[in-house]
């Protein structure tokens, strides 16, 4: 199958997000599965033998102009790709100006697949946008669904939030989940990890990934530090991230003379933080009640952009450690329910801190970490995400062939140019 991937962002093994880190892992999954890839976005790092080809999308690196400069520059790139070689499937994260690129789709008959990985609605909100902007893009949001090819949603919460948003909606939603990948996160030598990262092996170790965003409930984890540091247990937290609530972890820190019990390594490339986890008894994802509410329990002005499937709660999966997390269907609840950790109310340090302990203790902790491993190998590497989108991506196609069946191509495409075919090429 020939696919376009757009990607409004750098998606370079330089990029430490999630964003990237997704886009990375269903790239590559498909191009593993004999699709030929060309990936629409700012950067990617190529691996030897990929079949993966970069249009490079220059960007304005200003806050408010990358979404905006993307797409301005995208539509001429990617109508010239389109007359190329036509792909049998268009895939794009949805990002503010999709729209003008689900119209050229939509002219070049090629069905589009729209990825929505949040609740956009709350992602406005935290955004704190004027009212005017916001109508303009609740309606472009509305007009890029209602005329894209099909909407993949990474949980049920982001496509509760799609179908409750835009009732009435003429576009299947499919709900397929976030993956990680198997060959960068995998369980390691805990001894030799602790020895790469020169850390002694006299304390116990939990870690935290991600960006040190206010959703992320990390005074929360500093403080059921403290409560594990004042019940005597010598536990050292490892934190891989940094992010605009930084000040605050170092402030609570600070506050409870945490210094000698926190290590900080700042964002570090998958592999390096596959070493961290592997270095830690216990993997953490404290969230609070920002990230575990619906968006109706939001405070004003804010909203939790990450209901969707965290990334985090796989890798620590995949590399074969126990998991705390707070109680939301996406996190602790489904760690809990696979019996590979435990849940624990969000915005509670002492149940944070006892469910730690409790791990800690736990001569048969080793169990919880194998159980993740073999979930996340039977269902959740980014191969198996792959597989759910390629069947989600012919029943498209089938559909789109169909349609161009029944008519002639729009005005100006009467003829087919060149690299156009009626056929959908199912590979």
């Amino acid at each position: 199958m020939r696919i376009f991937y757009i990607a409004d962002f750098d998606c370079s093994s330089a990029r430490m997000s999630g964003e990237a880190s997704h886009v990375r892992g269903v790239v590559r999954a498909l191009a593993a599965r004999g699709c030929q890839v060309r990936l629409i976005a700012n950067g990617w790092t190529a691996r030897s033998g990929e079949a993966v080809s970069l249009v490079r999308i220059p960007q304005v690196k200003r806050p408010g102009m990358h979404a905006f400069s993307f797409g301005l520059f995208c539509l001429p790139a990617m109508a010239v790709a389109l007359l190329r070689s036509r792909p049998d499937l268009i895939l794009s994260r949805y990002f503010t100006f999709v729209l003008p690129l689900v119209l050229l789709a939509r002219l070049f008959r090629v069905p589009m697949m729209l990825e929505v990985n949040s609740d956009i609605r709350s992602e406005r909100r935290m955004s704190g946008v004027g009212r005017l902007r916001n109508r303009l893009e609740e309606w472009m949001e509305k007009q890029s669904c209602k005329l894209a090819g099909g909407i993949v949603a990474v949980s049920g919460s982001v496509s509760d939030s799609i179908r409750e948003r835009l009732p009435g909606l003429p576009v299947e939603v499919e709900v397929i989940p976030n993956g990680v990948d198997t060959q960068l996160y995998f369980p390691r030598d805990r001894g030799h990890c602790q020895e790469m990262l020169g850390l002694s092996r006299v304390h116990r170790y939990i870690a935290f990934t991600g960006a040190f965003q206010r959703y992320q409930g990390l005074p929360t984890l500093i403080e059921a530090l403290h409560l594990l540091k004042v019940k005597g247990l010598d536990v050292v937290l490892l934190l891989v991230g940094d992010g605009p609530d930084r000040s605050r972890v170092e402030e609570g820190v600070r506050a409870y003379g945490l210094e000698s019990r926190c290590k900080s390594y700042g964002w570090l490339p998958e592999s390096e933080a596959s070493v961290v986890i592997g270095a830690s008894e216990v993997c953490v994802a404290p969230y609070n009640r920002l990230a575990c509410a619906t968006t109706e329990e939001q405070p004003p002005g804010y909203g939790a952009s990450l209901r969707g499937s965290p990334l985090k709660i796989y890798t620590y999966l995949a590399c074969g450690r126990p998991v705390v997390a707070s109680s939301f269907r996406e996190a602790g609840s489904f760690v809990a329910s696979i019996g590979a950790g435990l849940a624990v109310p969000p915005d509670d340090a002492e149940a944070l801190a006892a469910a730690i302990e409790s791990v800690l203790s736990d001569p048969q902790a080793g169990r919880m970490g194998e159980a993740g491993y073999r979930e996340v190998l039977a269902r959740h590497g980014w191969g198996a995400t792959v597989q759910q989108i390629l069947l989600f991506a012919r029943k498209l196609a089938a559909s789109n062939a169909a349609q161009c069946a029944r008519g002639p191509y729009p005005p100006g495409l009467q003829g087919r140019p060149p690299g156009i075919d009626k056929s959908p090429h199912i590979g």
